[in-house]
Formats: C-alpha cells, structure tokens, sequence
C-alpha cells in the first residue's frame, strides 16, 4: 500500500492535482499556499482531482487488488510446483 501511495505522488501535476514545493523550500510553501488561496479556480480543480483519487483508495478498492495479487501469487506458486514435479 505504501508504494502505491508513493507512486500516486509521483503522478501529482502542479496546479491540476496538488500545489507542488520543494521539499524543505519555507518561502516556495508559502508561496504556494498563497496562491492556493487567491486562485479559487485552481482551488476547485484541486478539491475535483483528489476526490477521484481518494476513491481509488478505498477499501473495496484496496481490497479487490490485494486478492487479485494473491490470485496471481497463487498461480504463479502452481505453476512452478507443477514444472519442479
């Protein structure tokens, strides 16, 4: 789950889906914030684009994804015991 959260940072686009600083850069935060604050269209985009991608995170969701890895898993462990035999 971890890495899929990570991965879902990796996708985020500056002024569509989030408002994007540097890591540990104070005065771009701020600046940043800032125009958070004074584009309310942006804003609005913002609230749409990670409302979509919160319902990828819930937990039917989730769920419905771990059971297909474990599918795989459990197919990939029959065929390789069915070649060792």
């Amino acid at each position: 789950m971890a890495d899929a959260v990570l991965e879902g940072l990796a996708e985020l686009a500056d002024g569509v889906d989030a408002f994007l600083a540097p890591y540990g850069d104070e005065a771009a935060f701020v600046q940043r914030a800032l125009d958070l604050a004074r584009f309310p269209g942006v804003r609005a985009q913002i609230r749409r684009s990670a409302r979509a991608a919160v319902r990828a995170l819930r937990w039917p969701v989730i769920l419905g994804e771990f059971e297909q890895q474990l599918r795989i898993i459990t197919r990939n462990h029959a065929t390789q015991a069915a070649l060792a035999s």
